[in-house]
């Protein structure tokens, strides 16, 4: 092996060791700054959302870097459990507004996933930037306009459209198990395009309201 060879595979061993030590510092980065901000969004969400003697905690927040997503789930303590649709919901609408006023955020240009977490179940209530089922985003990281709620563990007047009717922002909804007390309350929801539901959960009239306002109704196995 001649004196260049040699010095081609020290200044490669040399290049190689270097990117590898700026992917590890990259990666410490995110998690670090995902740490930090998941912290702050929590005591900011406790101290504007929470009622008292009520705590929000945030569990179990992960990034993956290969899908750009982002996993956060809600525990809420001190509340009943029949206040887990609103709460998430309004939990929604605090992190779209902070990824808004702050657009040099960690969380900007991510896929996120905001789900409840209630006596060792995860994710009755699941509210997304994307469309889980396409995998399609919205128009910018801060609109969550996906919603999914599933009421079968909870009283059924408590996961009802009418819990929905202060959360007009959203653009597909999925449910599970709720109860359909005011479908008429979603008409006036102006971003609406899609409900996946059982082919029963609207009555013919219900359905025909809604097509007539262009909002597709996919049904779906139960």
């Amino acid at each position: 092996m001649n004196q260049k060879t040699k010095h081609f595979l020290i200044v490669l061993a040399l290049s190689i060791c270097l990117f590898l030590t700026l992917v590890l510092v990259v990666s410490c980065y995110d998690n670090v700054a995902f740490k930090y901000e998941t912290k702050y969004i929590e005591s900011e969400i406790n101290r504007t959302i929470c009622v008292e003697n009520e705590r929000i905690r945030c569990t179990y927040p992960s990034y993956h870097k290969e899908s750009n997503e982002i996993e956060m789930y809600f525990e809420i303590h001190g509340q009943e459990k029949e206040g887990e649709l609103e709460r998430m919901c309004e939990i929604a609408d605090y992190i779209s507004r902070y990824i808004k006023n702050n657009p040099e955020s960690f969380l900007c240009g991510k896929k996120i996933t905001l789900s409840s977490e209630s006596c060792d179940r995860l994710g009755d209530v699941k509210i997304c930037n994307f469309d889980p089922e396409t995998d399609e985003t919205f128009s910018s990281s801060e609109q969550f306009h996906y919603g999914y709620f599933d009421g079968y563990f909870y009283p059924k007047e408590d996961f009802s459209l009418s819990k929905l009717e202060r959360f007009d922002w959203f653009e597909i909804l999925e449910f599970t198990d709720m109860t359909n007390d005011n479908a008429s309350s979603l008409l006036h929801f102006p971003q609406l395009k899609e409900i996946r539901c059982e082919h029963d959960f609207f009555t013919t009239t219900e359905q025909e309201r809604f097509r007539s306002k262009d909002i597709f109704l996919s049904f779906i196995e139960i």
